[in-house]
């Protein structure tokens, strides 16, 4: 049985992009962001948060509802950091033509921003292996838009036949998602060399996996 749980009587929807009141409070989203990295949400400790973050509860509670609100609210900031990173990348990408290729480089550029802050790496991991409702409830505020993009080189391959079309755009996409996500789980450190390694080792298994053979 799930134990999480939102406040009904708040607007969530009103805390994200440009309205979103954590991005003038820097103290606290570092607070937030270490404390979420480290633990799992409901182990996660809102006091402490709150006393790192130089916050006091009842502010808490009018700027992000609850617990969840500040959650949502850290994510959508890391969010939109990665998609002004990552954007313009898939946009030059999609002009090279070859799939693989263009992950690759993507590959490279993902994981130097991920390293620049190693918890981001961490919560990825943690996000995951949450109560299944939160992520849930999370992708019902927060779509993306690089999701879209990489949906259109995903699209692209498919229609050049450099993958084979059994595999749906949307299959593909969460594939890698889940996979770049969960990278963490085949690495030992957070060393910049081996998390690369191993995103090229996934890349290149996905690719003999899915790639298109000519029949002969």
């Amino acid at each position: 049985m799930s134990t999480f749980q939102t406040n009904p009587k708040f607007n969530y929807q009103a805390i994200l992009g440009a309205n979103n009141p954590l991005s003038r409070y820097p103290q606290l989203y570092d607070a937030a962001l270490s404390e979420f990295s480290q633990n799992n949400y409901q182990s996660a400790s809102l006091n402490r948060i709150l006393k790192t973050g130089g916050m006091a509860k009842s502010s808490l509670y009018y700027h992000f509802g609850d617990k969840f609100g500040l959650y949502l609210a850290m994510l959508d900031i890391i969010a939109d950091h990665k998609q002004a990173y990552i954007l313009p990348r898939l946009d030059e990408l999609k002009q090279e033509g070859d799939f693989f290729t263009s992950m690759r480089r993507l590959c490279a550029g993902t994981t130097a921003y991920m390293l620049a802050d190693p918890r981001m790496l961490e919560l990825s991991s943690r996000f995951l292996e949450e109560d299944p409702k939160l992520p849930e409830t999370v992708y019902e505020y927060l779509l993306p838009s690089y999701d879209n993009s990489l949906d259109r080189l995903i699209t692209a391959a498919l229609k050049s036949e450099q993958i084979d079309p059994k595999y749906s755009c949307e299959f593909l996409s969460g594939l890698i998602m889940l996979l770049f996500s969960s990278l963490t789980k085949l690495t030992a450190s957070a060393d910049f060399a081996e998390l690369e390694k191993n995103m090229y080792l996934v890349l290149d298994i996905l690719e003999n996996g899915i790639k298109k053979r000519e029949v002969r």
